[in-house]
């Protein structure tokens, strides 16, 4: 279906408008619940309990996100951008899909539970039971998510971005601050916190899907539509799985290949979790841009405009919040952290930079998912994991924490430019951003800080925040942030 090119001029205006509001309300929610959850919650937590059962936590989580592409099977992305194209079927095909995504479920929680027994976790089989489910509920309310969002409910989607981490939030307060708890805090009490919080969010995910007209929330199990639906989300799937190996591999290799594999894995989770941090702008990128640029391709709107903004904004933060991490690395681990040494910082140093190939991805991989490019993307994300499979067996032994962040740097950064690649040749791209311009930008994001550093005696505090500033006003002139056009942009309605 394609519109006149007035209607296109209109729509494109409104997207743009609707997705700089949305991101606006979902950055403001998500910087005041989610950093406060990482650092003041999950911080606090490994602080607590120690690096060595931080890691045996954190080794189990990975292996609950390495098996969950069997409980999602591509259908958050697939429900997602069908919906967004198909909203008038969702009361039809709905009970289907969620019909299946039970199914896929209960598979999932017995292939977790197996493949953790045979990787020698036998002894901490209660906390990955706990782990798993509490899995099964995080991605059953991103299944009613990508539903909420596929009919436009945007805000509606954002605010359950953050609900179950606001509910956590006041759960540990208690536990980890109160006199009463603190001081017999276990490992368990934060996993059964998570299971009340994301369990109580899922009911709440369903009631508003229930009241958005879509009726009572069903499911069936008629066989020939779910092998259908199994079929067609079986790419979007293939992808999910790729990416969450060639991301997570690196972790269990960790803990598989030293002797201690468990502190190590402590140290390079607390460096991954600024990572993780930061990679929640992309992710909020991604999860706002999938079904607009899956409408816009739909009716055959132009995108270019859309995807040159999207990258402008999230370039100029990903590279000055990498470079401003990296130069203070080690005065922020010994912040965060109570056992921290210069190896975590180097750890933190190399790590954080793989946020600017990630943030490039996150845009570059929802557009390509909504114009169906998905056999190629996995040819890519396969590549990935060979590359980063092969880099940790080199690197791992020699230089530990330090081999896999490197790795891990290097894998995003070429599997980033083989999607960049791929994006141009596969779409008409209009791209208006200078190449001396960004590189410029790059330069100059990496030589304010070490010379404020250099220059200055101050406290490291106020030197990262004169960089801060520096590096903004810089952005700013070179307009990666061009403050002026998106306050018109928000301001004035769509003629």
């Amino acid at each position: 279906m394609s519109v006149p090119p007035s209607t296109q001029i209109f729509y494109l205006c409104w997207m743009k408008r609707e997705f700089l509001l949305n991101l606006l309300f979902l950055l403001a929610i998500n910087l005041l619940i989610k950093p406060f959850y990482i650092f003041g919650i999950d911080r606090n937590v490994q602080n607590l309990v120690g690096a060595s059962e931080f890691g045996l936590y954190y080794g189990l989580l990975n292996i609950t996100y390495l098996v969950q592409i069997i409980s999602d099977f591509g259908l958050q992305n697939f429900n997602n951008r069908y919906i967004s194209q198909h909203r008038q079927l969702i009361g039809k095909y709905f009970p289907v899909m969620l019909g299946l995504k039970l199914l896929l479920c209960a598979v999932y929680l017995l292939l977790t539970i197996g493949f953790g027994i045979l990787m020698g976790y036998s002894t901490a089989l209660f906390l990955l039971f706990a782990l798993t489910l509490n899995q099964i509920f995080v991605t059953l309310i991103l299944f009613f998510r990508s539903s909420i969002s596929g009919l436009g409910l945007y805000r509606m989607d954002s605010f359950l971005s953050v609900a179950d981490k606001l509910l956590l939030i006041l759960l540990m307060l208690v536990l980890l601050y109160h006199p009463t708890f603190r001081p017999y805090f276990k490992m368990t009490w934060f996993v059964s916190a998570q299971l009340v919080s994301t369990f109580s969010i899922l009911l709440l995910a369903m009631l508003l899907l229930w009241r958005s007209n879509i009726g009572l929330l069903k499911w069936s199990f008629k066989r020939s539509q779910l092998l259908y639906f199994l079929k067609k989300s079986l790419p979007y799937a293939t992808i999910v799985l790729l990416m969450t190996l060639y991301t997570r591999i690196d972790v269990l290799m960790l803990d598989q290949l030293l002797p201690d594999g468990n502190f190590h894995v402590g140290v390079y989770a607390a460096a991954y979790r600024l990572l993780d941090a930061s990679n929640m702008i992309g992710y909020l990128f991604a999860s706002l841009l999938l079904p607009m640029f899956s409408r816009m391709i739909k009716i055959k709107a132009p995108i270019s405009d859309l995807l040159e903004s999207s990258f402008r904004l999230l370039i100029f933060g990903s590279i000055v919040l990498a470079s401003t991490i990296c130069v203070f690395r080690q005065p922020i681990v010994e912040l965060l952290y109570d056992h921290a040494t210069p190896y975590w910082g180097d750890v933190l140093g190399i790590l954080i930079w793989s946020f600017v190939p990630v943030s490039i991805t996150y845009i570059f991989g929802a557009l390509l998912t909504a114009n169906e490019n998905i056999q190629k993307m996995n040819r890519i994300f396969a590549f990935g994991i060979g590359l980063n499979v092969v880099l940790n067996l080199v690197l791992i032994h020699r230089f530990q924490a330090v081999g896999t962040a490197i790795s891990t740097l290097i894998t995003q950064t070429v599997v980033t430019s083989f999607l960049a690649v791929l994006l141009f040749r596969e779409l008409q791209i209009h791209w208006q951003l200078p190449v001396w311009k960004l590189v410029l930008f790059v330069l100059l994001a990496v030589a304010i800080p070490i010379t404020v550093v250099h220059l200055t005696s101050l406290g490291w505090e106020v030197q990262m925040g004169i960089s801060l500033f520096a590096t903004t006003v810089v952005g700013v002139v070179l307009q990666f942030l061009p403050i002026q056009s998106f306050l018109t942009l928000l301001v004035k309605k769509a003629d």
